[in-house]
């Protein structure tokens, strides 16, 4: 699996990085089986809100929920970016999120890509299993998913069984 070998060929480095991290993350197999719905009785929630257009309000909340200095995406835009340049860019990142709320993803690839890097788990990291892989994704995939979790807030105590705490603000995770 891992080599025990240094490498500085780049076609090496890689082959180690992908096969580590193909292992790590392997898929399980699926499961055949049936969920029934209906069985266990799930109680049913009104969310027709988290349908609507997404409006500037929502959209500038969501950057100013943002962190300004975190690392940029494969876009290079950080969270100050938006926030500072809002006025101007407004209409365009608009028409973009209207273009993904109503399902027209004809372009969307151009967002759906990620860059991943490796950092360090622990000083003097020498082997690929000594780094953690991080996401850095597009602002607008970051916008978008932010307006969509800031809608869904208000509903996450009904839509959560109280023995699962960890995930929402108000409630502790010690018993």
């Amino acid at each position: 699996m891992e080599g025990s070998f240094t490498t500085s060929e780049h076609e090496a480095k890689e082959n180690i990085i992908h096969d580590h991290f193909s292992h790590v993350m392997k898929k399980e197999r699926r499961s055949t089986k049936e969920f029934n719905w209906e069985e266990i009785n799930v109680e049913s929630h009104d969310l027709h809100e988290l349908a609507t257009p997404f409006s500037e309000e929502e959209v500038l909340e969501a950057i100013n929920d943002m962190p300004s200095d975190k690392a940029p995406g494969p876009d290079g835009f950080t969270g100050l970016f938006f926030k500072k340049f809002w006025n101007i860019i407004k209409h365009d990142l608009m028409r973009v999120i209207h273009r993904f709320d109503s399902l027209h993803t004809t372009n969307l690839h151009w967002l759906n890509s990620t860059n991943v890097v490796l950092l360090p788990k622990k000083d003097g990291a020498e082997r690929i299993a000594d780094y953690r892989p991080i996401s850095l994704i597009h602002a607008v995939a970051k916008i978008t998913t932010k307006v969509l979790s800031i809608r869904l807030a208000p509903h996450m105590s009904s839509l959560i069984s109280n023995a699962q705490s960890a995930f929402i603000k108000t409630r502790s995770i010690h018993a």
